[in-house]
């Protein structure tokens, strides 16, 4: 036989119940936000990108020009440096515009 506090304290249970799945809900839509954006701007890894290659190739003939004395020792230094400043840059602006902050729109907490 139940009583009163007993249907109570079920019915506080199956609140907090409730409760608990809005949040665990509402948390998983925001974690598939976060992932759908992230995927939207996939970065591929360096090695995979044209400049890198072109960077290393570069890179390459150069000290093979360098080697054979077809290019002087100190002109292929400041190349091979030069090369490499110009690719990280590229790269660093290339990942910069792929992840797009948007401080203003919170999946959780959404402002009007």
């Amino acid at each position: 036989m139940s009583t009163n506090s007993d249907c109570a304290a079920v019915a506080e249970a199956r609140l907090n119940l409730f409760q608990k799945i809005r949040i665990a809900r509402l948390v998983n839509r925001a974690y598939a936000e976060l992932e759908k954006e992230r995927n939207m701007n996939p970065t591929k890894p360096g090695w995979k990108t044209s400049e890198f290659w072109m960077t290393t190739a570069t890179t390459g003939l150069t000290l093979l020009g360098a080697t054979q004395g077809f290019i002087p020792a100190d002109y292929a230094t400041v190349a091979v440096a030069a090369l490499t400043a110009v690719y990280t840059i590229c790269r660093t602006l290339n990942k910069n515009a792929a992840i797009k902050p948007q401080m203003d729109t919170d999946p959780v907490c959404p402002t009007k």
